[in-house]
C-alpha cells in the first residue's frame, strides 16, 4: 500500500517517466493543457506512469480531487518539464 505522504515524490517519478517515453514532447504539452480534474484524470487513465498499481491508483484518485487537482497537475507538470529539458538539452 502506497502511503498519502509520498504522491509528491511519486507524481515526480511519473513526471519523469512521461518525459522519457517515446513522444514525450506532445505527453507533456497534453498533460499541460489539462484544465480541470476530469480531463487531467483522463489524461492520467489513459497513459502508463512507470509505477507499482497501488501507485498509479492513488495518483489517479488524487487528480480527481477538486480541492487539490490543480497541486497535483502543477507538480507533474513541472517534473515532466524539467526532465523534458534535460533530456533535449544539447548538454545532454
Amino acid at each position: 500500500m502506497v502511503d498519502e505522504k509520498h504522491l509528491g515524490s511519486l507524481l515526480d517519478i511519473a513526471g519523469k517517466h512521461i518525459a522519457r517515453m517515446a513522444g514525450g514532447p506532445a505527453l507533456v504539452e497534453e498533460v499541460r493543457s489539462a484544465t480541470s480534474p476530469e480531463d487531467f484524470g483522463a489524461f492520467l487513465r489513459n497513459i502508463d506512469l512507470g509505477l507499482a498499481p497501488p501507485a498509479t491508483e492513488m495518483i489517479r484518485h488524487a487528480a480527481l480531487e477538486k480541492d487539490h487537482w490543480r497541486a497535483y497537475h502543477a507538480r507533474l507538470v513541472r517534473c515532466a518539464e524539467t526532465h523534458l529539458t534535460e533530456a533535449y538539452s544539447p548538454s545532454s
